[in-house]
């Protein structure tokens, strides 16, 4: 991944959820992806923290914009690997989170793991 086509990434996905657009959202992940969160059980009420397939993380977005309809993320930075990008951002309660990409042969995410600063 180069650092151009990184940063469209991160800028496009940004925009998508400060937009709070789902359907534009879910244009960057694969059918089969899968996403760990910290804030999963906070949203769905339940103890875990992964969820996989784009259906299922879908409803999960739709309950995070629910619960948090002020949602807004501010890049921070981007960092560029082989099959994956780092983005760093503020985010949920403000705080600086960064997030794990990977992506598959047709540069969809298929594996996104979420951290926040603690």
């Amino acid at each position: 991944m180069n650092q151009i086509l990184a940063r469209q990434f991160a800028s496009e996905w940004i925009q998508a959820w400060n937009q709070h657009d789902l359907a534009k959202i879910c244009t960057f992940y694969a059918e089969d992806c899968e996403l760990s969160s910290p804030f999963i059980p906070e949203v769905i009420k339940r103890p875990i923290t992964e969820i996989k397939g784009l259906s299922n993380i879908r409803r999960y977005w739709e309950k995070a914009f629910a619960a948090m309809p002020n949602i807004s993320f501010e890049l921070v930075s981007v960092m560029a690997g082989v099959d994956s990008i780092v983005i760093t951002f503020y985010g949920v309660y403000k705080a600086l989170s960064g997030n794990v990409f990977y992506f598959d042969k047709d540069n969809k995410y298929c594996t996104v793991v979420v951290h926040i600063l603690i």
